[in-house]
C-alpha cells in the first residue's frame, strides 16, 4: 500500500524525527501484513471489520506521516482515537451481525459507543427497565431494546477478553479495559479536557507531555517534546490495532492459528516499545 508520494514524505519524516518514523514505519508494516490476511475471499464482503480496515484506518495511518510533519499532535491524537472505534465497531458487527449486509452491519453501527462496549452489563438494566415499565410503556420499549444491545456488549467484551486473556498480566488489567481506559480514553483527554484518565500497570497516554495544538515547524523541530509526543501515540496505536485483530481474528474465525501467533507477536513488541517511552 501507498505511493511514491507517501515514500517521499517518510524519507523526509525520518530525517527529521527518527524515532517516530521509526515506529510509523513499524505501524505500517503491520497494517499492510495485516492488510493482506484480511484483503481475502475467506473474508466476507459484508464485513464492517475488513471495510474499516482497509478503507478507513490505512488511510488514516498513511495520513499520520504528513500530520506529525505539519507538528500537528492533536489531529494525530484525533485519528489514533478514530482508528480505535472504527476498529472496535467492525468487531462488534461482524460478530454478532455476521449474517446481515453490510448496509445492514453500517446502520445498526450508529449507536455504537466505546463506553458502552466497556460499561453495559456492569449495572443490572434489566431491573432497570422494570422500574420503567410501570410508569411508561414507550420508555419501556426502549429500554429493553437498549437492555438487549447492552448485554451484547457485555457478552463479547467477555469473549474479547478471554481471546486476549494471555496479555491480562501485562497491560495489568482487562484487555477491553486497558484498549479504552489506556489508549481510547487518553486520546480523548487531549482533545478533550474533561475526559477523565486512569493510571494503569502500562501507564497510559496520559504520560505524554501536553504540547501545543499547532507548533511552527522551528520550534517543532527544537522541542525535545514532540518525538516522545508523536512515538508515544503511534505506538498505543499499533498495540491497539493489533489486539483488536487478534480478537476480531479469535472470535469471528477468519485467521488460523500460526496468523494469530503472528499478531500475537506483533503485539508484544508495541508492548516493547510502550515500555521505552
Amino acid at each position: 500500500m501507498g505511493n511514491e508520494g507517501d515514500e517521499w514524505i517518510i524519507n523526509i519524516l525520518r530525517s527529521e524525527m527518527p524515532g517516530p518514523a521509526s515506529e510509523f514505519d513499524k505501524l505500517k508494516d503491520n497494517l499492510d501484513s495485516i492488510g493482506e490476511l484480511i484483503d481475502s475471499e475467506r473474508v466476507d464482503v459484508n464485513s464492517l471489520f475488513k471495510y474499516t480496515l482497509i478503507n478507513v484506518v490505512t488511510p488514516l495511518v498513511y495520513s499520520a506521516s504528513l500530520i506529525m510533519l505539519a507538528c500537528m499532535p492533536y489531529h494525530l491524537f484525533y485519528t489514533a482515537r478514530l482508528i480505535v472505534e472504527s476498529l472496535a465497531v467492525g468487531l462488534y458487527e461482524d460478530y454478532w451481525n455476521k449474517d446481515q449486509t453490510f448496509r445492514e452491519k453500517l446502520e445498526d453501527a450508529k449507536d455504537f459507543t466505546m463506553k458502552d462496549f466497556v460499561e453495559c452489563g456492569k449495572q443490572n438494566c434489566e431491573q432497570k427497565c422494570g422500574q420503567i415499565c410501570n410508569h411508561d410503556e414507550k420508555k419501556c420499549r426502549k429500554c429493553k431494546q437498549n437492555c438487549e444491545k447492552c448485554n451484547r456488549y457485555a457478552r463479547l467484551r467477555q469473549r474479547v477478553n478471554k481471546a486476549l486473556s494471555w496479555l491480562r498480566d501485562e497491560l495489568g488489567v482487562e484487555p477491553i479495559e486497558f484498549i479504552y481506559r489506556g489508549i481510547y480514553n487518553p486520546f480523548s483527554k487531549m482533545i478533550h479536557p474533561v475526559t477523565k484518565c486512569d493510571n494503569l500497570t502500562l501507564g497510559t497516554l496520559s504520560l505524554i507531555p501536553v504540547i501545543p495544538v499547532l507548533l511552527p515547524p522551528d520550534e517543532c523541530k527544537s522541542d525535545t517534546r514532540v518525538p516522545k509526543v508523536f512515538y508515544g501515540a503511534l505506538a498505543y496505536t499499533r498495540l491497539a490495532i493489533n489486539m483488536l485483530v487478534y480478537a476480531w481474528g479469535s472470535l469471528v474465525g477468519k485467521l488460523s492459528n500460526e496468523e494469530l501467533e503472528d499478531v500475537r507477536r506483533r503485539i508484544e513488541d508495541a508492548v516493547k516499545a510502550i515500555r521505552q517511552i
